[in-house]
């Protein structure tokens, strides 16, 4: 495809020139690196202290779980198809 390049005629007024800034956009200036360590210091024992928190919670749910399961009186249960005697060995089905 091809463009033409028109100008713009006597009676049409231009586009405004942009300016163009001779600076670019000033940035924040970087924190030294004692506070660059701090920071993330401060942001591991948080990070720390959270999972810990989180991973107290999830033990303690367990241990509810286990000390329930404790208190229960398990009294061992036979099977309704459970045939004790399909497990002893030839010779002591022969004798009764």
């Amino acid at each position: 495809m091809k463009f033409d390049i028109v100008e713009p005629g006597p009676d049409e007024p231009a586009a405004p020139a942009q300016p163009v800034p001779d600076d670019p956009p000033a940035r924040e200036p970087v924190p030294p690196s004692a506070l660059r360590l701090r920071r993330a210091s401060e942001y591991m024992h948080l990070r720390a202290r959270t999972d810990l928190t989180r991973v107290r919670s999830a033990l303690n749910q367990m241990l509810h779980t286990v000390e329930a399961d404790r208190a229960e009186p398990s009294t061992p249960e036979e099977p309704e198809h459970f045939r004790p005697g399909a497990f002893r060995s030839r010779t002591d089905r022969r004798t009764p």
